[in-house]
């Protein structure tokens, strides 16, 4: 088959032209060649089911030639898809990718070929078995089924450019991954002069773009992922903390938002939104986040005690009850955290408690958890560097809270004879908490 050879010379010559960083260290190691599964290309009649037989063929004999890279051998392939009783003529392209799967392939190959009104039109992809993730691969026009050495041809043309592609992109990862912005930035800009529609590239820059804190260049790429892919849950993510980072609070909101709608169970995110929320005064809704969280994760005690501060902040107003709904929350909140955490109890949570029971008018049990504070903090040694409060400052509130809870039970034990003018009650101690601080976590490195 001399046009199978005459392929491979042209395109070992046009990969060679082809100006690529260099590689990290990691990738430089991998010197052994990767497979690939070589599947008949499918036809549907009129065309004769030999032409992808045939394309599949010549394409087997290129990649014997193709550095890097090599055909599985076809007798191997048959056996196993003897064993499992498939027929290769009907097989699906799910059914190949488990193929290559069993056979630790890099790479499968699927097809089809369809007559169309200028010739067989033939769609070839080259995919990852595991994830699906294909080359980029046009599809291509030959004059008539007689032509599968012409489509062979065009075909590993293009595998050739699909290649660099890839290589680059691994490179952009694997720079990424040691973060090393400046190279990945470099390989991702080969990888989208091959592919500029690639959604791998641009999120892979975007998130190099972060990792070097150009955050405007980041949200380019990171929103033209989004836009094409509304369902990527990482560009998503990135996009929400690339515009806190730019200071847009209610871009940045929305995209935490949607994020969640995919990744519901992502606790430090599902904090990180309430804690936007509530620096928006959106009290109500942060609650409600919160309680959707405690939902799914009800023994998560960062929740909880994010709950319990935001529902007493969003009950009350100036000492007063506006919601009393939103100040039973913060009593069951700080109820489940007692309950879990027993005499490791923190202080504040126990604070928190007394001041929610206190506005619900439930002085004994206010009083039950102010002792229970007192004793807290009397057995602390002050030293937590995430408290909000220090330890002198906790106690005196805690005080205060008492004194008031003594004035509105008109006890003649306190002298206060009954007037309800004590201290006010103090907004949740804990309103952030180190759980809701921790919620501004840095940018996970991918």
């Amino acid at each position: 088959m001399r046009s199978t050879r005459n392929t491979l010379s042209w395109l070992v010559a046009g990969v060679a032209v082809l100006s690529v960083p260099a590689a990290p260290r990691a990738l430089e190691a991998q010197t052994g060649e990767l497979t690939i599964l070589v599947a008949p290309v499918a036809v549907t009649e009129p065309v004769d089911r030999r032409f992808g037989e045939r394309i599949a063929e010549e394409i087997r004999e290129a990649l014997e030639l193709f550095p890097g890279y090599i055909a599985i051998d076809r007798d191997d392939a048959r056996d196993l898809i003897d064993d499992n009783d498939l027929d290769e003529r009907t097989m699906s392209a799910i059914e190949w990718r488990q193929l290559a799967i069993h056979l630790d392939a890099s790479l499968v190959m699927v097809g089809t070929a369809t007559q169309g009104g200028s010739g067989v039109e033939v769609d070839i992809s080259f995919m990852e078995p595991t994830t699906g993730d294909e080359l980029p691969m046009a599809a291509l026009t030959v004059a008539d089924d007689r032509s599968h050495e012409e489509a062979a041809q065009q075909v590993m043309g293009q595998f050739g450019i699909a290649v660099e592609y890839a290589r680059s992109l691994a490179f952009c990862a694997d720079y990424l991954a040691s973060e090393q912005p400046g190279d990945a930035i470099s390989n991702c800009n080969a990888a989208l002069r091959l592919s500029p529609e690639s959604e791998r590239a641009h999120y892979l820059r975007g998130r190099a773009f972060m990792l070097n804190e150009a955050w405007g260049d980041a949200a380019g790429d990171l929103q033209r992922v989004v836009d094409g892919n509304g369902a990527h849950s990482e560009a998503l993510e990135s996009l929400a903390f690339t515009h806190a980072q730019l200071g847009n609070g209610p871009e940045s909101l929305s995209y935490y938002q949607q994020f969640l709608g995919f990744q519901p169970d992502k606790v430090d995110v599902r904090m990180r939104i309430a804690y936007d929320l509530t620096q928006s005064g959106r009290w109500g809704e942060a609650v409600q986040l919160l309680q959707d969280g405690v939902g799914r994760a009800p023994d998560n005690t960062d929740l909880l005690e994010y709950l319990t501060s935001a529902a007493l902040r969003a009950g009350q107003a100036a000492g007063e009850v506006t919601d009393a709904g939103m100040i039973r929350v913060a009593v069951e909140a700080s109820d489940k955290l007692v309950g879990l955490q027993g005499d490791a109890v923190k202080p504040s949570t126990l604070s928190n408690a007394t001041n929610a029971y206190m506005l619900l008018e439930e002085y004994d049990n206010a009083l039950a958890f102010s002792e229970r504070a007192l004793e807290a903090i009397a057995s602390s040694d002050g030293a937590d560097a995430d408290a909000e409060m220090s330890k002198e400052d906790l106690l005196a509130q805690v005080h205060s809270s008492r004194a008031t809870i003594y004035d509105r039970m008109d006890d003649p034990a306190t002298g206060r004879g009954g007037t309800r003018t004590g201290a006010r009650v103090q907004p949740g101690c804990g309103e952030r908490t180190p759980a809701a601080r921790n919620a501004q976590a840095e940018v996970r490195r991918p």
